[in-house]
């Protein structure tokens, strides 16, 4: 399922000549597994493996098979639980999927892309010592397209960088030195732009993962006085933002505004313990993480602490939500796209059920059983609708009328309510658009009114 690839799975072998079925992994074990690929040799099969269930868009192991020894399986890159500065920056594994082509010619080395903090590089972890090697060096957002022969195909973009395609022979690997990338793509940047990595340390440490650390990426206008701030985090609440090319956020900062891209404690890239961090906590240290920031951020770059304004999708809707009722003097406006805003009424709706009983940490209860009223009431208690009555900024939202994932129910509930109440809001309803609102027309609808909600409301 798509952003969720905790679903428990098995790992079968068909052998067409016998018509038999063998399980390679534990049919009654509790893990997830997925993207099986054989090395060009046949001699070896390697797949990702997590634990089912829990968070979703947790930490893989690259698990082995020694195909023709039929040896079982074996652990080729574990589970990191912290982003320690050893091992070439390698933080763990995040990503849902290997790339078809995952192997060199050899069968020697595995490659793929990860997340690493608030960027992404790849890496290759050689077979025979385990030994894990960065491939890229420049900050952004390295991704894996191809691998033919001994060449790799991969793409490179960052904040000011629109993406261009380069290649590199992996013969260099076997050598032991490092990878010569060859743009085929002329390097494309885009001016007027400044942008840089900052690193937060949590008011208030976990009591479980105390040493926890997690940044945003800070974009600026370089040739002009900033028109607002911009406070954007991610959705999830396991994902992450890279710093990589997104026309919205070229678009916003070329408009003339400061904006923070927020990867606040949970996100992927920093290890297993930041993600583990976040369960229990929603609502609560994720809130806080990206309120610090917004506060960090506008002493260090000395930015109007009146022209500060919301923006989020999906869990990042949640937050902005959030961030309105628990600060409700300190944001001027918000555009929730999305957003997810009363989790005892979603609980019954979303395709994700499970993502709300993991998150919120409820223990002893599944899906298709009706919550008790314990349960209801913690649900509401970490719900942004608990908080409902301090909201006072401008509020605008914005909903895929075919969103399974975050039912449009969530938006609809939470737009009455500010009705009620008195506060200004506007709700846009994009039909023939699911979760990410993402065709042509809506998205270039949405913008185009998302910035006239914040220069209206920044005045």
């Amino acid at each position: 399922m798509i952003y969720c690839p905790v679903r428990r799975s098995v790992l079968h072998h068909y052998n067409l000549e016998t018509d038999s079925l063998k399980p390679l992994t534990d049919e009654n074990g509790n893990i997830s597994v997925r993207s099986a690929r054989f090395s060009p040799d046949g001699s070896k099969l390697v797949y990702l493996e997590c634990k089912a269930g829990g968070p979703h868009c947790v930490t893989q192991k690259l698990m082995l098979i020694n195909w023709l020894e039929k040896e079982e399986c074996s652990v080729l890159i574990d589970i990191f639980e912290s982003a320690s500065s050893d091992y070439d920056g390698f933080h763990g594994i995040y990503s849902q999927n290997l790339t078809v082509n995952c192997w060199n010619s050899c069968s020697t080395h595995v490659i793929f892309s990860t997340s690493c903090k608030s960027a992404k590089h790849i890496f290759s972890v050689e077979l025979q010592t385990g030994s894990i090697t960065r491939l890229t060096d420049t900050p952004g957002c390295w991704l894996v397209r191809d691998i033919q022969g001994d060449h790799i195909l991969a793409s490179v973009s960052c904040i000011d960088m629109s993406p261009a395609l380069v290649v590199a022979s992996l013969k260099d690997l076997e050598k032991g030195t490092s990878l010569s990338w060859k743009y085929l793509d002329p390097v494309t940047r885009i001016p007027g732009i400044k942008w840089q990595f900052k690193s937060h340390v949590p008011r208030i440490p976990n009591p479980v993962y105390s040493s926890l650390t997690y940044e945003s990426i800070v974009l600026q206008p370089s040739n002009r006085t900033s028109k607002g701030f911009i406070l954007f985090p991610h959705g999830g609440p396991h994902s992450v933002f890279p710093a990589a090319y997104q026309i919205y956020f070229v678009s916003l900062v070329r408009l003339g505004f400061t904006v923070a891209l927020v990867n606040y404690r949970g996100s992927t890239g920093f290890g297993e313990a930041s993600i583990l961090s976040l369960v229990g906590n929603i609502g609560d240290a994720d809130v806080k993480d990206v309120h610090q920031c917004a506060e960090e951020i506008l002493e260090e770059f000395q930015l109007d602490k009146d022209r500060v304004v919301l923006l989020g999708g999906s869990h990042g809707g949640f937050l902005a939500a959030h961030l309105l009722g628990q600060y409700p003097d300190f944001y001027k406006a918000a555009v929730i796209r999305n957003g997810v805003t009363n989790l005892v009424t979603m609980i019954a709706l979303t395709d994700i059920p499970d993502w709300v009983l993991q998150e919120a940490k409820i223990a002893g209860y599944m899906p298709g059983k009706v919550p008790t009223a314990e349960v209801n009431s913690y649900l509401h208690s970490v719900s942004p609708v608990a908080h409902i009555d301090k909201i006072k900024a401008p509020t605008m939202l914005m909903i895929g009328k075919e969103d399974r994932r975050v039912p449009p129910s969530q938006s609809f509930e939470f737009y009455k309510a500010l009705l009620c109440k008195g506060v200004k809001t506007r709700m846009f309803v994009y039909p023939d658009n699911s979760h990410p609102i993402s065709s042509v027309e809506a998205e270039s609808d949405s913008f185009i009114n998302l910035y006239k909600w914040f220069i209206t409301h920044m005045q």
